[in-house]
């Protein structure tokens, strides 16, 4: 530290000492949201002011604020009618560690809201992932469906909602809707077409796996070995074992480290 560092934190630091530790003290202290709102120097100079130990409790507590000031804003932004607000809140209320008391059947009512386009997409910077935030509740809802999340549980409306995105152009859907087939036991020759969609058009690395796996047959399929390199390229080792039976596994998981050790050559 320089010697100007050092006495600007005697000149200031009584100050910034007193709202760290009330804040290191308490995380829904008032002091939390003061520094929360600060940026560069003054932010640094809260940081400075409290002994290390007390320094990364506020931190901790710091980031609690600014999750807290997100949620205000999603709350605002959706009583206004706004769906990228419903849509942040949503996926607030569904999780149990974004700022948010969890609340699944609210969580899903928003998912559905932004779904079917009761609120307009205007977010100022945009849909997320640049896809559309209609597409992404979508999904979300098929989810809260097939888990039984906030809503009794449905195969059915979880297919249908998976269905209806997988056809848009995002083709989000398409990579829980062939999982979800793969898991009520279809004609494996069905379903590749839906994973290589979600590989292809999704870019999703597990329905890359997914394709891979259920084109294993008795002749090779050269788009296997393309969905492998593109499942590799994300490092999504695990989906390599979703085969469903083990010997099937085996080859799936033999056959992806062969094209990991070529892709690294």
């Amino acid at each position: 530290m320089t010697s100007l560092s050092v006495v600007l934190l005697l000149a200031c630091g009584s100050w910034e000492r007193r709202i760290g530790l009330a804040c290191a003290a308490d995380p829904r202290a008032e002091a939390c949201d003061t520094i929360a709102a600060a940026e560069g120097d003054d932010f640094t100079a809260f940081e400075l002011a409290i002994p290390p130990r007390k320094r990364e409790r506020m931190l901790e507590h710091v980031s609690l604020a600014k999750q807290r000031e997100a949620v205000r804003q999603n709350r605002e932004s959706c009583e206004r009618g706004e769906a990228w607000g419903c849509m942040g809140l949503a996926d607030c209320l569904a999780a149990d560690h974004l700022g948010c008391e969890q609340d699944l059947t609210r969580a899903a009512a928003l998912f559905d809201q932004v779904c079917h386009h009761t609120a307009p997409d205007n977010h100022p910077w945009g849909a997320p992932w640049g896809t559309s935030l209609a597409d992404t509740a979508c999904v979300s809802l098929g989810d809260a469906y097939h888990y039984g999340r906030g809503v009794p549980r449905s195969t059915e409306r979880a297919r249908a909602l998976y269905s209806a995105s997988c056809a848009k152009p995002t083709a989000l859907g398409c990579s829980p809707l062939a999982h979800l087939r793969f898991q009520l036991d279809e004609p494996r020759a069905d379903i590749v077409p839906t994973a290589a969609r979600g590989c292809d058009v999704a870019e999703d690395a597990g329905s890359c796996l997914l394709a891979a796996c259920l084109a294993l047959g008795p002749s090779f399929d050269p788009e296997m070995a393309r969905w492998f390199e593109q499942g590799c390229d994300t490092h999504d080792y695990p989906m390599a074992l979703s085969c469903k039976h083990e010997e099937e596994a085996e080859r799936c998981a033999h056959y992806f480290e062969r094209i990991r050790r070529r892709g690294k050559q």
